[in-house]
């Protein structure tokens, strides 16, 4: 028998829950615990932070699987061409406004190193 998406959904969560409550009784029994033992509970404290690590993605894994999405209708379709479009073209103005910019100020630059080595040799 296999599982829908929502059933594997709603066991994470239990799974998920209940390693969160293992982790809440290991830090209370931590709490003057021998060294001998500390060492033993923070060992496990770090297993659950792992395994609820873990837990969580695999929840966001499937969170993401049951989403559904429409097929995009034609006139979306050329809407966002019709957008692509001028997003390019503003891309392109920006690359040659940035080239201009970029040529006037190595050209102030190159002015003004003229301008220094004139200074200097009077």
């Amino acid at each position: 028998m296999s599982l829908t998406i929502i059933e594997l959904h709603k066991a994470n969560g239990v799974a998920l829950e209940t390693v969160n409550l293992s982790l809440k009784r290991l830090r209370q029994k931590r709490v003057g615990a021998p060294p001998t033992i500390l060492n033993h509970i923070n060992a496990q404290i770090n297993e659950c932070r792992i395994e609820i690590t873990r837990l969580s993605i695999i929840n966001t894994h499937l969170e993401a699987a049951s989403t559904i999405v429409k097929p995009m209708s034609a006139e979306d379709q050329k809407e966002l061409k019709r957008l692509a479009d001028i997003l390019d073209k503003a891309i392109r103005s920006d690359m040659i406004l940035n080239a201009t910019l970029e040529a006037t100020i190595a050209l102030v630059d190159t002015a003004q190193e003229v301008g220094d080595r004139v200074r200097e040799a009077t």
